[in-house]
């Protein structure tokens, strides 16, 4: 994604890990990182695969996405592969 000028749009990226799902209240408890300059539409899910793992120097065996604006019980979402991240 770019602006109108061409130069790279870069998102803001909540990452939560090395914790648990819990039910109530439905979340996810564990450590937080929040990545302020991330050019994310750049990255194929490989790409950011790639990044989280040099960025935490840990491998992922899943990962989610919660989905703004909507409850973390509905809004959680598996990404599996491309389809998924786009």
């Amino acid at each position: 994604m770019a602006n109108e000028d061409g130069e790279p749009t870069y998102l803001k990226v909540d990452i939560n890990m090395r914790g648990t799902f819990v039910r109530h209240p439905h979340g996810y408890l564990g450590e937080r990182y929040l990545v302020t300059d991330m050019d994310l539409p750049a990255l194929d899910f490989e790409g950011f695969v790639a990044f989280l793992e040099r960025f935490t120097g840990e491998t992922f065996e899943k990962l989610y996405y919660s989905q703004r604006n909507r409850p973390f019980k509905t809004g959680i979402r598996y990404i599996e592969d491309d389809v998924d991240y786009v």
